[in-house]
């Protein structure tokens, strides 16, 4: 099974465990809670930026948006204004490098790959 990690937006707790699978969702008697609402789950990337944090400060991050920013190889959690601003730019250069990369599976352009080069029997 995955670890996942989850936070609580009222008092900022952190907690690791199974990713809960299912259609319920936070309704799942499974999903983990804390203060009496269900948790939110943190993606790889907002998990590694949330252990940076103390749990009063990892409340007002959630409270506004849960953004990371790279930064020296690692991943932080952007507080300041200025952070927020250098993760949407993060954000939209990624997006573009995305939208740019060629399509894959079944949609890539005829003639491509290993099978290309066998003939058609």
């Amino acid at each position: 099974m995955s670890k996942r990690a989850y936070v609580c937006r009222a008092c900022g707790g952190l907690r690791r465990r199974e990713k809960v699978y299912g259609r319920l969702g936070t309704e799942s008697p499974d999903w983990p809670r804390c203060c009496a609402r269900p948790m939110e789950e943190l993606s790889f990337v907002q998990a590694e930026g949330a252990t940076k944090l103390r749990k009063a400060e990892r409340v007002e991050w959630a409270a506004r948006g849960k953004r990371v920013v790279r930064e020296r190889g690692r991943w932080t959690p952007a507080r300041t204004e200025r952070a927020r601003a250098r993760a949407a730019e993060q954000r939209a250069t990624f997006a573009a490098a995305e939208r740019a990369r060629a399509p894959r599976g079944k949609a890539a352009a005829p003639g491509r790959g290993r099978r290309a080069s066998r003939p058609v029997v």
